[in-house]
Formats: C-alpha cells, sequence, structure tokens
C-alpha cells in the first residue's frame, strides 16, 4: 500500500508540475473576475481619518486641480482626454474641465493619502473628496473619463472601474460617442489610450495585441493565445531602433486589463 500511494503521489506531483502555468493562469482570472463582480456593486468609501483638506483655487484640466498655495494635484484613479486633443476628444477634455470647475472651484476638498505622495513633476497624487463625493467617481459616472490604476495607490480600483461601467452601460458622454476602445491595428501615437485586440503572440509577461502592440503584464497575471482583450494605460511610442515600430505598454495594474467576449 505504502509503495501504492508513494507512485500515486509521484504520478500526481509529476501533473501538477505540467499544469503549473495553467493553474496559475486559472487562479489569477479567477481573481480578475472576482474584482470585476464586486466592482459592480462598489461604491468609493469616504476618505480615511488620515486624510487632509485644502481649498481647490484653480482647475488645470479634468484630471488636475491647483490648491490655494500653488500645490498642483493629479487626482489619483482617472485619465481624461487632453484640451489640445483634436475633435470629439478635445470636446470631451473641455467637458470633463467644466465639470470638475462647476463642482470643485473654490471648495475645500479632502485629500488622501497625506503626507502627500508626488510624482516625478513635483504634483501632488492623490484621491479628492469635494462634499463627500469622490471627485474621481463622479467624473467617470458622467461619462467624461477613464478609470486606470496607478499602482502603488490603488484602494479605489473596483470603485471606479464600476463608476466607468455604469457610464458605458448607460452610453453616457464620450461612451455615446465610441471614441474607445480603439483597436490595436489603429495605434498611431504614444500616450494614453484604451485599446482592444486579440493576442496573437506570448512571451512570458508579454503579449502581442498584432505585430506591433507589447503588453507587459504585472507579475501573476497569464493571458493566453487567442483571448480578446481590452487594455488601457500610457503607452509608450515606438524606438527609433524599432523595425517594425511597436507600442508598448505596462500594464501597471490587473484592474487595467478587461477580458472581452469571443
Amino acid at each position: 500500500m505504502v509503495g501504492l500511494i508513494a507512485s500515486t503521489s509521484a504520478l500526481v506531483a509529476g501533473r501538477c508540475h505540467a499544469n503549473a502555468m495553467t493553474t496559475r493562469r486559472i487562479f489569477t482570472w479567477s481573481f480578475v473576475f472576482s474584482i470585476a463582480a464586486s466592482a459592480a456593486f462598489a461604491q468609493c468609501p469616504p476618505p480615511p481619518k488620515t486624510a487632509t483638506q485644502q481649498t481647490i483655487e484653480r482647475i488645470v484640466d479634468g484630471d488636475t486641480v491647483v490648491l490655494v498655495g500653488g500645490d498642483r494635484v493629479r487626482i489619483l484613479g482617472f485619465n481624461t482626454f487632453e484640451r489640445k486633443d483634436p475633435g470629439q476628444r478635445g470636446t470631451y477634455a473641455q467637458a470633463a474641465s467644466g465639470y470638475v470647475t462647476t463642482h470643485a472651484l473654490g471648495q475645500l476638498a479632502t485629500l488622501s493619502p497625506f503626507p502627500y505622495r508626488r510624482d516625478r513633476h513635483g504634483r501632488i497624487l492623490a484621491h479628492v473628496w469635494v462634499e463627500g463625493q469622490h471627485l474621481a467617481e463622479s467624473v467617470l459616472k458622467q461619462g467624461l473619463g477613464f478609470a486606470v490604476a496607478v499602482p502603488p495607490l490603488t484602494e479605489h480600483a473596483a470603485c471606479l472601474s464600476a463608476a466607468e461601467k455604469e457610464a458605458r452601460r448607460a452610453r453616457r458622454g464620450l461612451w455615446k460617442e465610441a471614441l474607445a476602445p480603439m483597436p490595436a491595428a489603429s495605434l498611431k501615437r504614444g500616450g494614453f489610450a484604451v485599446v482592444e485586440g486579440t493576442v496573437t503572440r506570448v512571451d512570458q509577461q508579454t503579449v502581442w495585441l498584432g505585430p506591433q502592440f507589447a503588453v507587459t503584464l504585472p507579475q501573476d497575471l497569464f493571458v493566453e493565445m487567442g483571448a480578446r482583450i481590452e487594455v488601457r494605460g500610457w503607452i509608450r511610442s515606438p524606438k527609433s531602433t524599432d523595425r517594425p515600430p511597436i507600442f508598448r505598454l505596462p500594464l501597471g495594474h490587473p484592474a487595467n486589463l478587461q477580458r472581452l467576449s469571443p
């Protein structure tokens, strides 16, 4: 009996080793799906007790404000179009800026985390609440921006994703105009974008959506060949040595990837 158990255990161990990648994929996608399911019912929580309060003196654009005293704040959890963008994109950039101006200009805002974190440009990185409402969540529900999780400050990724999904289902704002997502084959420049496509190649932690778009996944996130996915974030323009040109996206966080129906 002991010999039988030993041989059976060895067989099972061999099969488990052979299927390790599959098991990790199942676990990872189960985790992503559980986040998506909980997001459907999520609402952003109130600010923590460690938050601080400051008055908003000026609006730069839909996702950036200036506090009394001159500190510039890049509001976490979402991104809007740029005012310089052409056509409808520029129009929706103005709409996002106008919404934030109406709801936040001159208001006493609550910022977290505090003490502040800053980016390489010296901007404060913070979640912002005005009159008890998470400002990014409010903008996303209007269909005026895109949810995006940037580590390590990703504690509101689920509720912000839910806010965007609500706007998409209702076809509010930019979602009514089908301004996103864009096909991977249509990429022409770097910068923030929401992109969809089919995985045509897998190189360890990098998946390719066609020959010119490489997405580097976070550790322990796996996507199989042939999967249709939507990804988002700040895309890097091709290097001068790329032949052909290759756009690259470091995904950063699992919330920035969504599996699409076949």
